[in-house]
């Protein structure tokens, strides 16, 4: 019965060390980029308007670029930790 329970528990502990591995490989893609305001919205899973609201109360900081706004992945990731932010990227840290 303790084999079983083992067995179980060393599989569960493969499959959680897969998705960790996963979600750095993700997190190093996206602090690597500059977001535009549609991808950033895709990021957090909120509105456009959101995005617009937390950059005028600066809680994200933008970057211009050709009259474009955008925003750094690292940024984006520092501001999700201090925020709480709801971000997929943060809740494995």
């Amino acid at each position: 019965m303790l084999r079983k329970i083992y067995k179980k528990l060393d599989l569960a502990y493969q499959l959680l060390t897969a998705i960790f591995k996963r979600i750095e490989e993700q997190n190093s893609d996206v602090e690597d980029e500059l977001l535009t305001i549609a991808e950033t919205a895709l990021l957090f899973k909120v509105s456009h308007r959101t995005i617009r609201r937390w950059q005028a109360n600066g809680i994200i900081r933008p970057i211009y670029i050709g009259g474009t706004v955008h925003f750094s992945g690292i940024e984006l990731k520092k501001s999700a930790k201090m925020n709480k932010l709801n971000m997929k990227l943060v809740t494995a840290n």
